[in-house]
């Protein structure tokens, strides 16, 4: 049975399936990374969380783009990769980053004027116009993973 990617996870971690082959990063944008094991990482589907900017604007760093707007379609990993950086700054209430859900075109944002920047998930792809600031090594790092339910079910 062929399931959006991003419901694989769930599917497999509340027992509705017995197998499924999905990103890490997707388990971990769905918080079931307690609820599945990860049988085998297959060798394929490398991805980290990129954090972009446009080419020509002022934002040169992530330190230059905290406390602004983000837009991303993976807000768990865009949202707890941002907080470490605001807590690191010192930033709190409205001086912290602010992350916004968009599903798909997250590289239109921020020539919308809808952010300042974009957290996307790949690897070695930077959309038009934009420049890539910072990738993520902490945890959001993924390939494509066979998982199975928890073996106590």
């Amino acid at each position: 049975m062929f399931l959006p990617a991003a419901d694989i996870p769930s599917f497999v971690g509340n027992g509705n399936v017995d197998l499924g082959i999905t990103g890490h990063d997707v388990i971990l944008e769905a918080k079931m990374q307690h609820k599945v094991t990860e049988v085998q990482r297959l060798a394929f589907g490398k991805c980290a969380l990129q954090v972009q900017v446009p080419e020509r604007g002022p934002i040169k760093t992530v330190d230059d783009l905290a406390g602004k707007r983000v837009v991303t379609s993976f807000e768990v990993l865009a949202g707890e990769y941002f907080a470490r950086l605001d807590d690191r700054l010192g930033f709190v209430g409205d001086q912290r980053t602010r992350i916004q859900y968009v599903g798909g075109s997250v590289e239109a944002a921020c020539a919308l004027g809808l952010a300042d920047g974009i957290g996307a998930s790949c690897m070695g792809r930077v959309s038009i116009g934009l420049t890539t600031i910072s990738v993520s090594s902490s945890g959001s790092r993924g390939y494509v993973s066979t998982l199975e339910p928890p073996s106590d079910r």
